[in-house]
Protein backbone atom coordinates (compact mmCIF):
# COMPACT_ATOMS: atom_id res chain seq x y z
CA UNK A 1 0.00 0.00 0.00
CA UNK A 2 1.63 3.24 -1.13
CA UNK A 3 1.89 6.26 1.15
CA UNK A 4 1.04 9.16 -1.14
CA UNK A 5 0.30 11.60 1.68
CA UNK A 6 3.09 10.56 3.99
CA UNK A 7 2.69 13.41 6.47
CA UNK A 8 -1.08 13.06 6.80
CA UNK A 9 -2.75 11.52 9.80
CA UNK A 10 -6.12 9.79 9.40
CA UNK A 11 -8.39 9.91 12.45
CA UNK A 12 -11.14 7.27 12.35
CA UNK A 13 -13.91 7.75 14.90
CA UNK A 14 -16.80 5.49 15.72
CA UNK A 15 -19.85 7.54 16.78
CA UNK A 16 -22.13 5.96 19.40
CA UNK A 17 -20.28 5.37 22.65
CA UNK A 18 -17.11 6.92 21.21
CA UNK A 19 -17.30 10.38 19.67
CA UNK A 20 -20.86 11.03 20.86
CA UNK A 21 -21.67 11.43 24.53
CA UNK A 22 -24.58 9.67 26.24
CA UNK A 23 -26.92 12.36 24.90
CA UNK A 24 -25.80 11.47 21.34
CA UNK A 25 -24.08 14.80 20.85
CA UNK A 26 -20.63 16.05 19.92
CA UNK A 27 -19.70 18.46 22.71
CA UNK A 28 -18.46 21.98 21.94
CA UNK A 29 -15.01 21.00 23.22
CA UNK A 30 -14.76 17.92 20.99
CA UNK A 31 -16.04 19.92 18.03
CA UNK A 32 -13.33 22.54 18.60
CA UNK A 33 -10.58 19.90 18.83
CA UNK A 34 -11.73 18.18 15.61
CA UNK A 35 -11.83 21.50 13.77
CA UNK A 36 -8.28 22.24 14.97
CA UNK A 37 -7.19 18.79 13.82
CA UNK A 38 -8.61 19.51 10.37
CA UNK A 39 -6.82 22.85 10.21
CA UNK A 40 -3.61 21.01 11.14
CA UNK A 41 -4.06 18.87 8.02
CA UNK A 42 -5.46 15.71 9.58
CA UNK A 43 -8.07 13.71 7.70
CA UNK A 44 -11.27 12.87 9.57
CA UNK A 45 -13.30 9.72 8.98
CA UNK A 46 -16.50 8.90 10.83
CA UNK A 47 -17.15 5.14 10.95
CA UNK A 48 -20.48 3.94 12.25
CA UNK A 49 -23.08 1.22 12.15
CA UNK A 50 -25.51 4.06 11.48
CA UNK A 51 -26.87 4.81 8.04
CA UNK A 52 -25.31 7.94 6.58
CA UNK A 53 -28.62 9.80 6.84
CA UNK A 54 -28.20 9.44 10.61
CA UNK A 55 -24.60 10.69 10.46
CA UNK A 56 -24.84 13.84 8.36
CA UNK A 57 -25.67 16.27 11.15
CA UNK A 58 -22.50 15.26 12.99
CA UNK A 59 -20.43 15.67 9.83
CA UNK A 60 -21.80 19.18 9.41
CA UNK A 61 -20.56 20.12 12.90
CA UNK A 62 -16.96 19.89 11.74
CA UNK A 63 -17.49 21.33 8.26
CA UNK A 64 -17.92 17.80 6.86
CA UNK A 65 -15.69 14.74 7.15
CA UNK A 66 -13.14 13.70 4.59
CA UNK A 67 -14.58 10.17 4.63
CA UNK A 68 -17.74 8.48 5.91
CA UNK A 69 -18.02 4.77 6.65
CA UNK A 70 -21.69 4.00 7.26
CA UNK A 71 -23.90 0.94 7.71
CA UNK A 72 -21.06 -0.87 9.50
CA UNK A 73 -18.90 -0.58 6.38
CA UNK A 74 -21.43 -1.34 3.64
CA UNK A 75 -21.10 2.20 2.25
CA UNK A 76 -17.91 4.25 2.00
CA UNK A 77 -18.03 7.80 0.72
CA UNK A 78 -15.72 10.79 0.32
CA UNK A 79 -17.59 13.13 2.61
CA UNK A 80 -21.35 13.83 2.60
CA UNK A 81 -22.72 13.68 -0.93
CA UNK A 82 -19.28 12.91 -2.36
CA UNK A 83 -17.88 10.05 -4.43
CA UNK A 84 -19.01 6.56 -3.40
CA UNK A 85 -15.89 4.44 -2.96
CA UNK A 86 -17.67 1.24 -2.00
CA UNK A 87 -21.29 0.05 -1.79
CA UNK A 88 -22.03 -3.54 -0.79
CA UNK A 89 -25.74 -4.16 -1.28
CA UNK A 90 -27.81 -7.22 -0.48
CA UNK A 91 -29.01 -9.28 -3.48
CA UNK A 92 -32.71 -8.56 -3.78
CA UNK A 93 -33.83 -12.22 -3.49
CA UNK A 94 -31.86 -12.60 -0.26
CA UNK A 95 -33.36 -9.41 1.07
CA UNK A 96 -36.80 -10.85 0.33
CA UNK A 97 -35.89 -13.96 2.34
CA UNK A 98 -34.69 -11.79 5.23
CA UNK A 99 -37.93 -9.83 5.26
CA UNK A 100 -40.03 -12.99 5.17
CA UNK A 101 -38.09 -14.55 8.04
CA UNK A 102 -38.36 -11.46 10.25
CA UNK A 103 -42.07 -11.01 9.53
CA UNK A 104 -42.82 -14.68 10.23
CA UNK A 105 -41.06 -14.42 13.59
CA UNK A 106 -42.71 -11.10 14.49
CA UNK A 107 -39.38 -9.27 14.73
CA UNK A 108 -39.35 -5.50 14.27
CA UNK A 109 -36.71 -4.34 11.81
CA UNK A 110 -35.40 -1.52 9.67
CA UNK A 111 -33.62 -1.61 6.32
CA UNK A 112 -31.30 1.00 4.88
CA UNK A 113 -30.30 1.90 1.33
CA UNK A 114 -28.22 4.87 0.16
CA UNK A 115 -31.36 6.95 -0.23
CA UNK A 116 -34.11 5.48 1.96
CA UNK A 117 -34.90 3.99 5.36
CA UNK A 118 -37.66 1.37 5.56
CA UNK A 119 -39.07 0.28 8.90
CA UNK A 120 -41.84 -1.89 10.29
CA UNK A 121 -44.84 -0.18 11.91
CA UNK A 122 -44.84 -0.12 15.68
CA UNK A 123 -41.04 0.00 15.91
CA UNK A 124 -41.08 2.47 18.79
CA UNK A 125 -37.31 2.52 19.28
CA UNK A 126 -36.50 3.60 15.76
CA UNK A 127 -39.41 6.03 15.53
CA UNK A 128 -38.11 7.70 18.69
CA UNK A 129 -34.64 7.83 17.12
CA UNK A 130 -35.99 9.47 13.97
CA UNK A 131 -37.74 12.15 16.02
CA UNK A 132 -34.63 12.75 18.12
CA UNK A 133 -32.36 13.04 15.09
CA UNK A 134 -34.62 15.44 13.20
CA UNK A 135 -34.96 17.60 16.34
CA UNK A 136 -31.17 17.53 16.82
CA UNK A 137 -30.62 18.68 13.24
CA UNK A 138 -32.92 21.66 13.86
CA UNK A 139 -31.06 22.43 17.08
CA UNK A 140 -27.74 22.33 15.19
CA UNK A 141 -29.06 24.78 12.59
CA UNK A 142 -29.04 22.32 9.68
CA UNK A 143 -32.59 20.91 9.68
CA UNK A 144 -32.89 17.53 7.96
CA UNK A 145 -35.93 15.47 7.09
CA UNK A 146 -35.06 11.78 6.88
CA UNK A 147 -36.09 9.95 3.73
CA UNK A 148 -38.09 7.07 5.16
CA UNK A 149 -41.20 4.99 4.69
CA UNK A 150 -43.01 2.16 6.44
CA UNK A 151 -42.31 -1.32 5.05
CA UNK A 152 -44.92 -2.49 2.56
CA UNK A 153 -44.46 -6.25 2.78
CA UNK A 154 -44.82 -8.07 -0.51
CA UNK A 155 -44.09 -11.79 -0.07
CA UNK A 156 -41.33 -13.00 -2.36
CA UNK A 157 -40.01 -9.53 -3.04
CA UNK A 158 -37.44 -7.37 -1.33
CA UNK A 159 -36.37 -3.77 -1.66
CA UNK A 160 -33.42 -3.18 -4.02
CA UNK A 161 -30.15 -1.60 -2.95
CA UNK A 162 -30.36 -2.57 0.73
CA UNK A 163 -27.07 -2.04 2.54
CA UNK A 164 -28.10 -3.21 5.98
CA UNK A 165 -30.99 -4.75 7.88
CA UNK A 166 -31.26 -4.21 11.62
CA UNK A 167 -33.40 -6.56 13.71
CA UNK A 168 -34.65 -5.07 16.96
CA UNK A 169 -34.90 -8.10 19.18
CA UNK A 170 -33.65 -8.91 22.68
CA UNK A 171 -35.10 -12.43 22.98
CA UNK A 172 -32.11 -14.82 22.89
CA UNK A 173 -34.11 -17.59 21.20
CA UNK A 174 -35.20 -15.31 18.36
CA UNK A 175 -31.67 -13.96 17.98
CA UNK A 176 -30.36 -17.52 17.65
CA UNK A 177 -33.02 -18.15 15.00
CA UNK A 178 -31.73 -15.13 13.05
CA UNK A 179 -28.19 -16.51 13.24
CA UNK A 180 -29.35 -19.95 12.05
CA UNK A 181 -31.25 -18.32 9.20
CA UNK A 182 -28.15 -16.49 7.96
CA UNK A 183 -26.24 -19.77 7.85
CA UNK A 184 -28.46 -20.83 4.93
CA UNK A 185 -27.01 -18.01 2.81
CA UNK A 186 -23.23 -17.89 2.30
CA UNK A 187 -23.63 -14.37 0.85
CA UNK A 188 -25.00 -13.14 4.19
CA UNK A 189 -23.68 -12.62 7.68
CA UNK A 190 -25.01 -11.14 10.90
CA UNK A 191 -23.30 -9.26 13.66
CA UNK A 192 -24.37 -7.75 16.96
CA UNK A 193 -24.00 -3.99 16.58
CA UNK A 194 -24.87 -3.08 20.18
CA UNK A 195 -27.88 -1.71 22.03
CA UNK A 196 -30.03 -4.83 21.47
CA UNK A 197 -29.67 -4.77 17.69
CA UNK A 198 -28.56 -7.45 15.24
CA UNK A 199 -27.29 -6.34 11.85
CA UNK A 200 -27.51 -8.39 8.64
CA UNK A 201 -25.11 -7.52 5.85
CA UNK A 202 -23.49 -8.72 2.67
CA UNK A 203 -20.79 -11.21 3.74
CA UNK A 204 -18.02 -8.87 2.53
CA UNK A 205 -19.11 -6.04 4.83
CA UNK A 206 -17.11 -4.97 7.86
CA UNK A 207 -15.60 -1.78 9.18
CA UNK A 208 -12.20 -3.32 8.42
CA UNK A 209 -12.82 -3.79 4.69
CA UNK A 210 -14.28 -0.29 4.54
CA UNK A 211 -11.30 1.25 6.34
CA UNK A 212 -8.88 -0.51 4.01
CA UNK A 213 -10.65 1.22 1.12
CA UNK A 214 -10.37 4.59 2.86
CA UNK A 215 -6.66 4.11 3.62
CA UNK A 216 -5.96 3.20 0.00
CA UNK A 217 -8.03 6.08 -1.36
CA UNK A 218 -6.39 8.59 0.98
CA UNK A 219 -2.91 7.18 0.38
CA UNK A 220 -2.10 7.29 4.09
CA UNK A 221 0.41 4.94 5.74
CA UNK A 222 -1.13 2.59 8.30
CA UNK A 223 1.19 3.89 11.01
CA UNK A 224 -0.50 7.28 10.57
CA UNK A 225 -3.99 5.85 11.11
CA UNK A 226 -5.64 6.37 14.51
CA UNK A 227 -8.80 4.37 15.26
CA UNK A 228 -11.14 5.23 18.15
CA UNK A 229 -13.83 2.75 19.22
CA UNK A 230 -15.88 1.26 22.02
CA UNK A 231 -17.64 -1.89 20.80
CA UNK A 232 -16.91 -5.28 19.26
CA UNK A 233 -17.74 -4.13 15.72
CA UNK A 234 -14.76 -1.75 16.02
CA UNK A 235 -12.34 -4.66 16.57
CA UNK A 236 -12.00 -5.27 12.85
CA UNK A 237 -10.74 -1.69 12.33
CA UNK A 238 -8.05 -2.29 14.95
CA UNK A 239 -6.64 -4.98 12.65
CA UNK A 240 -5.64 -2.46 9.98
CA UNK A 241 -4.38 0.44 12.11
CA UNK A 242 -1.16 0.84 14.08
CA UNK A 243 -2.72 3.24 16.59
CA UNK A 244 -5.70 1.69 18.38
CA UNK A 245 -7.49 3.76 21.01
CA UNK A 246 -10.31 2.35 23.13
CA UNK A 247 -12.69 4.43 25.21
CA UNK A 248 -12.79 3.99 29.00
CA UNK A 249 -16.38 2.76 28.49
CA UNK A 250 -15.33 0.23 25.80
CA UNK A 251 -16.04 -3.48 26.03
CA UNK A 252 -13.16 -5.51 27.57
CA UNK A 253 -12.32 -7.27 24.28
CA UNK A 254 -11.57 -3.91 22.65
CA UNK A 255 -9.51 -2.63 25.55
CA UNK A 256 -7.38 -5.78 25.38
CA UNK A 257 -6.43 -4.98 21.77
CA UNK A 258 -5.93 -1.26 22.32
CA UNK A 259 -2.60 0.57 22.48
CA UNK A 260 -4.17 3.23 24.67
CA UNK A 261 -7.34 3.55 26.74
CA UNK A 262 -8.54 7.14 26.75
CA UNK A 263 -11.25 8.82 28.79
CA UNK A 264 -14.89 7.83 28.34
CA UNK A 265 -17.24 9.21 25.69
CA UNK A 266 -18.85 11.37 28.40
CA UNK A 267 -15.42 12.79 29.24
CA UNK A 268 -14.50 13.81 25.67
CA UNK A 269 -12.11 10.88 25.38
CA UNK A 270 -11.47 11.28 21.64
CA UNK A 271 -10.75 14.99 21.96
CA UNK A 272 -8.54 14.38 25.00
CA UNK A 273 -6.33 11.99 23.04
CA UNK A 274 -6.12 14.19 19.94
CA UNK A 275 -5.31 17.35 21.89
CA UNK A 276 -2.72 15.72 24.15
CA UNK A 277 -0.96 13.42 21.68
CA UNK A 278 -1.58 14.64 18.13
CA UNK A 279 -1.91 18.43 18.18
Amino acid sequence: MGCLTVGKKLLVCDLDGTLLNSEERITAYTQDVLLRAKRAGMLICFASGRNEQLMNVYCSQIGNCDYIISDNGALVRCGPGGEVIRASVMPQHINAAIMNHLFRNDIKFAQYSKDMIYWTPGNIRIERRFRFYEALSREMGCPLILKKEIVNMQPGRGYPGILKTVAYEENDLKIREIIRFTQNYPELRCEATGYGQTGLFNVSVSKKTALIQVIRHAGVCVDRVYVFGDYENDLSMFECAKNRIAMANAVPSLKEKADFVTRSNDENGVAYYIENFLL
